[in-house]
């Protein structure tokens, strides 16, 4: 690296704390780091990362309620909670959750796509956020 050499001949030490990531300089007891810069990001993967996320915790939140209407559906006194009933509505819920998850993946991909977008647009007119990595 011709930084690295240009510091080091004027009196700095170098230290590699992550050696993929950041070099140290140190120049009279004190670090110096060099920062790394995210200029722009994959747009097929945030995609896909909002997809799973929203579909994951569309998921999660969906378990918790089909549990919450077993407990309470069960206690229902107008309900005859037979083993059809009981099959029926878990089959129907566990469709209604998977349906749900899927539908709101559609709506994380497109959030993931957006704001993919309008960081490399940022990012192309600003150089990007710099990153202490340590």
């Amino acid at each position: 690296m011709q930084i690295s050499a240009l510091l080091t001949s004027t009196g700095f030490s170098t230290e590699t704390t992550n050696p993929k990531c950041v070099k140290t300089f140190i120049y009279k007891k004190r670090k110096i780091l060099i920062m790394k810069t995210i200029r722009s990001v994959d747009v097929k993967t945030f995609v896909a990362y909002g997809a799973v996320l929203v579909a994951f915790w569309t998921f999660i939140f969906g378990l918790y309620y089909w549990i919450l209407g077993w407990i309470f559906g069960a206690q229902s006194w107008w309900i005859d909670m037979n083993f059809v009933n009981w099959s029926a509505y878990t089959f129907v819920t566990l469709l209604a959750v998977l349906w749900r998850s899927l539908v709101n993946a559609l709506g994380g991909a497109l959030a993931g796509l957006v704001v993919a977008l309008v960081y490399n647009a940022v990012a192309s007119m600003m150089g990007g956020i710099k990153l202490n990595l340590e």
